[in-house]
């Protein structure tokens, strides 16, 4: 079996990554927005858009998609007609991918008769598969397309550095400034409003 997708665990970092900023940036003044400590959120956030965009958005873009020889031993499908199935179970050499993302619903027949080798291109990172071909049709039957560069990751992890560089400025002035009044209430906000 395939391990657990790395996308899992890159959301559990982003839901940490995100609590932390919120702390750390919730009940900042406008007056006292370069104060160094408002840096820490606002790197915070600059990773998880990093973490984000390299390991969910753009897990096929920066990690592995290897093209494998496999068997369908199962599919999900949305209704008892198994005419739009979304979701696949495969054997292959390296292991088994239990529920993968099809890149479309197909029909299971098409995939299903006969001899049930497959050859599919399958992003490791999120347990999606690009595209599939049967090998027990002719012409072969394919689904999805290969792997490209998914270019919404790249805006992400640019906006990323970017807001490293914003909280490397704002540390900077902070220190600069010496301005040390940030209450550091991530409820402060939430306080204000209800007060006014």
């Amino acid at each position: 079996m395939f391990s657990t997708p790395i996308t899992e665990f890159a959301y559990a970092g982003l839901a940490g990554l995100c609590i932390g900023a919120f702390c750390c940036l919730a009940g900042t003044t406008r007056e006292a927005w370069a104060d160094s400590e408002n840096s820490v959120g606002v790197a915070l956030l600059a990773f998880a858009l990093i973490l984000h965009g390299i390991f969910v958005t753009g897990a096929s873009t920066f990690g592995p998609t290897p093209v494998l020889a496999g068997e369908v031993f199962g599919f999900r499908c949305a209704s008892m007609d198994y005419r739009s199935c979304g979701y696949v179970d495969v054997s292959t050499g390296r292991g088994y991918l239990v529920d993968a993302r099809l890149p479309q619903p197909v029909e299971f027949d098409a995939f299903y008769r006969g001899d049930k080798q497959v050859t599919a291109q399958i992003s490791i990172w999120d347990n999606r598969i690009h595209w599939m071909r049967t090998d027990n049709t002719n012409p072969p039957t394919t689904v999805g397309e290969p792997a490209k560069v998914n270019y919404f990751a790249m805006v992400e992890l640019t906006v990323g550095l970017i807001l490293f560089y914003l909280a490397f400025v704002i540390w900077r002035e902070g220190k600069r400034r010496g301005i040390r009044h940030n209450e550091q209430d991530p409820f402060l906000l939430i306080k204000t409003l209800t007060l006014e």
